[in-house]
């Protein structure tokens, strides 16, 4: 289960649902990039860097190059790795949106996968983007 949406709209309250209830392995967006800005990209480490992600990636690693291409490779790999020792799993995060085509493709034959966008405290399931966004 893929989940994204922007900041406070309930993305963490849901895969901590899911892991409590049904026992996802779940992977934090957030703690994932803050510890690759760190052991890969240590120039752009902030030590408040966890209060301000969104826009730590938006504005900093985004420009930086090639960043944002190993972002997409770093998280798609995670998540076709941990997909292969867990049937659940469960991955949040606003930084999901820009890496959910390379997650996709990772995972493409080897898991089904859903997409929920948290928006104004609701949640929009779909198989794709487009689908949620009626496309």
């Amino acid at each position: 289960m893929l989940i994204f949406g922007d900041p406070g709209n309930g993305k963490s309250y849901l895969a901590n649902q899911l892991r409590q209830r049904y026992g996802y392995d779940l992977i934090s967006l957030d703690d994932t990039y803050v510890a690759f800005v760190k052991e890969r990209y240590p120039d752009l480490y902030l030590p408040a860097i966890s209060q301000v992600i969104a826009q730590h990636f938006q504005t900093m690693l985004q420009h930086y190059n090639g960043a944002h291409k190993a972002w997409q490779e770093h998280v798609a790999s995670l998540v076709e790795a941990r997909s292969g020792l867990d049937p659940l799993v469960a991955v949040e995060g606003f930084l999901l949106l820009p890496v959910l085509d390379a997650v996709q493709a990772a995972l493409a034959g080897k898991a089904i996968v859903t997409i929920v966008e948290a928006r104004a405290k609701q949640y929009f399931v779909g198989s794709s983007v487009e689908e949620i966004h009626g496309r």
